[in-house]
């Protein structure tokens, strides 16, 4: 009998998530195979990176479910939002003036060191910056390092790509309604098959997203043209989409597509818990003076870089705007 709250992994995880500690070009290689045909590519996780993830949604629930006052103390302004918490319709989807009908809390790295966020030492967002440590680390950052790996080898590429300070982890919640209503956004009804599209179709301007989620609701164009829903399994059994963004689309000269997805707001079964969509968005440092080679040509890809990264509302681009201090 079917179970609601058994999550289908859709489509089925081709290949194991790769490991912390190594690089398996044979994996990457694979997984670009994946992406040039479908468009994304699931990898499964193993026991310690599923419960990794289990942590994460764990902390995420302990932090997002809190008053919303007691989320916006965590909003730092100084940096133009480009760390800490992000309230309701901060964000854009690609579709300039739609906004995005989630709140969202990122963190990064500068100088290999956390940023700070105001009031990160409150145990609650402590916990969720420490969950999404481990995420970025033991999962997705491998992911990125294997697929970079194959890049290299299958183009001959003989550059560094210099990302640790580019690449931000976003966890996105997708709350309820009584909140937007709080925080002065449209009500937007939560039971309609069709509504609400809280993300329109877009594509992430980074290099490579890696993301996961607890229950369903995004929706992706494959190369084939056809919408299919990605759902990354249930306890225990959990999967992360790895797919191209802009940046690697214009990079490979348009060998890699970009994925484009969009998101509705179906909420979990369980009345007390929400969906969060943490996600890894690995893009290089473009602060003045990098250059980013192409793998295919001779351009420099860090301009359309610092491009693309403005739909996402963050300021000019990932790294070295604002006041950012670790």
């Amino acid at each position: 009998m079917f179970n609601p709250r058994e999550v289908p992994t859709y489509p089925p995880a081709e290949f194991s998530a790769p490991k912390a500690d190594s690089i398996d070009v044979a994996l990457g290689t694979a997984v670009l195979d994946v992406m040039r045909e479908v468009g994304f590519v699931n990898l499964r996780l193993d026991p310690e990176q599923n419960e990794v993830m289990e942590e994460l949604f764990a902390a995420s629930q302990g932090f997002f479910a809190q008053p919303l006052a007691d989320r916006m103390r965590h909003i730092d302004e100084p940096s133009h939002r480009a760390v800490g918490y992000r309230p309701h319709g901060a964000a854009y989807t690609g579709e300039r003036m739609k906004l995005d009908w989630n709140d969202s809390l990122i963190t990064r790295r500068l100088g290999g060191k956390e940023v700070s966020i105001p009031g990160d030492d409150d145990p609650k967002i402590a916990r969720l910056i420490t969950a999404m440590g481990s995420f970025r680390d033991l999962i997705a950052a491998p992911a990125v390092r294997t697929v970079d790996a194959a890049l290299a080898v299958y183009y001959d590429y003989m550059h560094d790509i210099p990302s640790d300070e580019g690449s931000v982890v976003q966890i996105n919640d997708y709350c309820l309604s009584d909140e937007r209503g709080e925080s002065g956004v449209e009500d937007i009804p939560l039971d309609s098959p069709e509504e609400p599209e809280l993300q329109g179709e877009h594509e992430d301007g980074v290099r490579i997203t890696v993301l996961s989620s607890n229950w369903h609701g995004l929706v992706g164009r494959t190369n084939n043209g056809l919408y299919v829903p990605i759902n990354h399994g249930s306890k225990g059994k959990r999967a992360v989409s790895v797919f191209a963004g802009g940046v690697l689309e214009e990079s490979t000269a348009g060998e890699i597509r970009a994925f484009r997805h969009k998101a509705y707001n179906y909420m979990t079964p369980e009345s007390d818990a929400r969906r969060f969509v943490p996600t890894y968005f690995s893009s290089p440092d473009v602060h003045p003076g990098v250059v980013i080679p192409a793998y295919k040509g001779d351009a420099d890809v860090a301009a359309s870089a610092e491009e693309a990264t403005k739909q996402f509302g963050i300021g000019e681009n990932f790294v070295n705007r604002g006041n950012l201090s670790v």
